[in-house]
């Protein structure tokens, strides 16, 4: 998890890039004066339906309950990323009266295009600091952050990769493919593994691996492994994962790679993650994950969960689902959750 700190407006605007993952464009960044509540970045809406839009169908229901579970006074400063000021002031003015009412208050009003800044709540203007971006950035080298992405775009082609290779392998993946609980046991061994040394697996791993999850119980054996403490660790091969696997057998990859990269903290690039899920597969994890960062829950919030998970036994785990065999995806009947990827034209849905 990332901690930063911020003193001026000039490291602000340096910080945005490091807790997205990627440097916005045309983008309304805001950001929380404390951890109570999240980065929330959303293509800048231009006109007053896409503000009503924005509004109505994503920053009220994300916003509104973190508002009501901080202890002390609520504040954000509403970041405007765009080379047209004028839509900066209306639209920051226009979210800062919004959030107000919800109990949110915006003492900062900021518009950047790179270049130069404004503050419009005091007229406060300068130039973007390299000197800040530069500090900041070595910062982050230090503490063993990646360097943020050129853009969203960039970001999301890093979980594209070259699917032949592990699709070669899939008919015999699923050949030898034992009982569930088996695949299970070993796809949980091979997980201990890959934490232990973090090398990559060869592609008949990777193809065994993603056969093996495709049984709910396996998954689910495996995302309860996830920690926070391994985040990235669970982040790392998952994403690998989804860049390597077929359209047939990406569905629980994208999905595993979403939540341990909001588990990260990195919840644009848990978005891009689900954005991976196959457009005509119904998965219902991805379904929960969009949710949850829809929800803006904390990471925190996963160990709770997860101390319930861990209360079921062996005995119940080798009830649930045991009566399925991975077969390829192909044969079975396809259908979709409304996820990410499948969002109506207009103001995107928040990134946290």
């Amino acid at each position: 998890m990332q901690t930063i700190t911020i003193r001026t407006h000039q490291d602000a605007i340096a910080a945005v890039p490091h807790l997205l993952g990627f440097h916005p464009t045309e983008s309304l960044v805001l950001m929380p004066f404390s951890s109570h509540l999240p980065v929330v970045r959303v293509d800048i809406p231009t006109t007053v339906e896409d503000r009503d839009s924005l509004w109505d169908e994503s920053l009220r229901d994300a916003l509104g309950p973190h508002a009501l579970r901080t202890d002390g006074p609520a504040r954000m400063a509403a970041m405007c990323f765009t080379q047209d000021r004028s839509t900066a002031e209306v639209t920051s003015r226009d979210i800062a009266q919004r959030l107000g009412e919800i109990g949110i208050g915006v003492p900062v009003r900021l518009w950047t295009n790179g270049f130069v800044w404004s503050e419009f709540t005091t007229g406060d203007s300068g130039r973007c600091s390299q000197e800040a971006t530069d500090l900041l950035a070595a910062t982050g080298v230090v503490a063993g952050r990646l360097r943020p992405a050129v853009s969203r775009e960039a970001m999301a082609a890093t979980l594209v990769g070259d699917r032949e290779p592990v699709a070669a392998q899939l008919e015999q993946a699923y050949a030898v493919a034992d009982t569930p609980a088996a695949e299970r046991g070993w796809a949980l061994e091979r997980l201990e593994q890959f934490l232990d040394d973090g090398t990559r697996l060869t592609d008949r791993d990777a193809a065994r691996l993603l056969v093996a999850v495709q049984t709910i119980s396996t998954r689910d054996a495996l995302w309860e492994e996830m920690t926070l403490e391994h985040s990235a660790a669970h982040q790392a091969l998952w994403v690998d994962m989804t860049r390597r696997a077929p359209d047939e057998v990406r569905a629980p990859a994208a999905s595993m790679a979403a939540f341990a990269s909001w588990l990260s903290g990195d919840g644009a690039k848990a978005w891009c993650a689900l954005d991976e899920v196959p457009t005509d597969q119904n998965y219902s994890m991805a379904a929960v994950v969009a949710g949850v960062l829809h929800g803006g829950l904390p990471p925190s919030e996963w160990e709770v969960q997860r101390s319930l998970v861990r209360g079921l036994t062996a005995a119940d785990l080798e009830d649930v689902d045991e009566s399925y065999t991975p077969e390829p995806q192909s044969v079975r009947a396809p259908d979709r959750p409304n996820l990410p990827s499948q969002r109506p034209p207009g103001p995107r849905t928040p990134e946290r």
